[in-house]
């Protein structure tokens, strides 16, 4: 089971939730689909920001500025937190400054990472918040928000989130990284911080 509980962490691994979140948001939303190029130029930012970061903590853990790859340490878990706000951060400005159409909606989505990253470094100065659980936690809370916004009818495509994120607090819990306290509230974070701030429209 164990083997199992680390093969889910993987594939649900916050690397890989931004660019999931945008691949979904493209399949089921048709309004999205009414701009490719904006859409193919988030994709190729999300991409950057999936392969930078990992090759980043790849790094820090060869040189032993890491001790493992989950970052067990609670002291050591502000660098990920910052890494992460340094690209996305810096993706965001490009985005505003050298783009000239993004759709509202997806503005938020980048901006409320941004505001749910600086909250999990906050909360990490008192406990080991799940970063997992927060990054599936923000994709279900898009996916909700989304749904209801633009009428899109795919109520199972959220629940399906759901049961995703389910299994991860599983794999986390099983692995011996996080506790159940810090599996509900990474997702919890993430949840409520993207999906409050699309259905307010709240961005810079």
């Amino acid at each position: 089971m164990l083997r199992t509980a680390t093969v889910v962490s993987y594939i649900l691994h916050p690397l890989w939730m931004p660019l999931a979140t945008l691949g979904i948001l493209y399949a089921i939303d048709p309004f999205l689909n009414l701009h490719p190029p904006v859409f193919r130029f988030l994709m190729f930012i999300l991409a950057v920001n999936t392969i930078a970061p990992g090759i980043s903590i790849l790094f820090m853990y060869k040189r032993g500025v890491i001790t493992d790859l989950e970052i067990r340490r609670k002291r050591e878990r502000y660098i990920p937190f910052l890494l992460f706000l340094f690209y996305y951060g810096l993706s965001y400005g490009l985005i505003r400054i050298r783009v000239e159409y993004v759709p509202a909606d997806l503005l938020v989505v980048f901006f409320s990472l941004l505001v749910s990253l600086v909250i999990g470094m906050v909360v990490t100065a008192r406990t080991k918040i799940s970063m997992h659980l927060m990054a599936l936690g923000g994709l279900c809370g898009v996916l909700a928000a989304f749904n209801q916004l633009h009428l899109l009818g795919r109520d199972y495509v959220v629940a399906l989130a759901v049961i995703a994120a389910g299994l991860l607090g599983w794999a986390r819990i099983r692995m011996g990284v996080h506790s159940h306290a810090q599996v509900y509230m990474g997702f919890a974070v993430g949840f409520l911080v993207h999906y409050l701030m699309l259905m307010a429209g709240i961005y810079l």
